[in-house]
């Protein structure tokens, strides 16, 4: 693959593929959600996710020793995070992992900055398929910019 020609290159493809790992974690922990420790998996859960962004960033720059690179994969983590990567491999994963169906809506994500801010943005009153997959694609575009502003640096 001509795309995977730096190291760079190659530690966004495993930090995106971690956030797509998130989505299996996140399905395990499904029986834990319908208890009372819902809010204590919670906090393991984004503690974990933000960690394996914050291990990436500081091995890569060890390794590599530019700090712009290593923020650009910190920040693309983030941004992707937050644009619902994570949740729409969650969906993805579920159902071809346990045969559910995707939920036609998800109103948990509506007050969600980004992913309910995509939906009201597309006039809907809850946040849909369609429009986590297009608040994900705006995270990508945002996170293509923002990258390439920091290598520029």
């Amino acid at each position: 693959m001509s795309y995977l020609k730096t190291s760079f290159q190659r530690v966004l493809t495993v930090t995106i593929i971690s956030i797509l790992f998130l989505g299996i974690v996140d399905i395990i922990g499904i029986p834990i959600w319908n208890t009372e420790s819902v809010n204590l998996y919670g906090k393991i859960f984004w503690t974990f996710a933000y960690s394996i962004a914050i291990a990436i960033s500081i091995v890569y720059y060890i390794l590599a020793k530019d700090k712009s690179e290593a923020i650009a994969i910190f920040i693309t983590f983030l941004i992707l995070l937050k644009f619902g990567l994570q949740d729409l491999s969650f969906y993805i994963f579920k159902n071809i992992l346990q045969g559910v169906q995707i939920d036609a809506s998800m109103p948990h994500l509506y007050e969600h900055w980004s992913i309910g801010g995509v939906a009201k943005i597309m006039g809907l009153s809850t946040v849909t398929p369609i429009s986590l997959v297009v608040s994900v694609s705006v995270g990508i575009g945002i996170t293509y910019f923002v990258v390439k502003w920091l290598k520029g640096i």
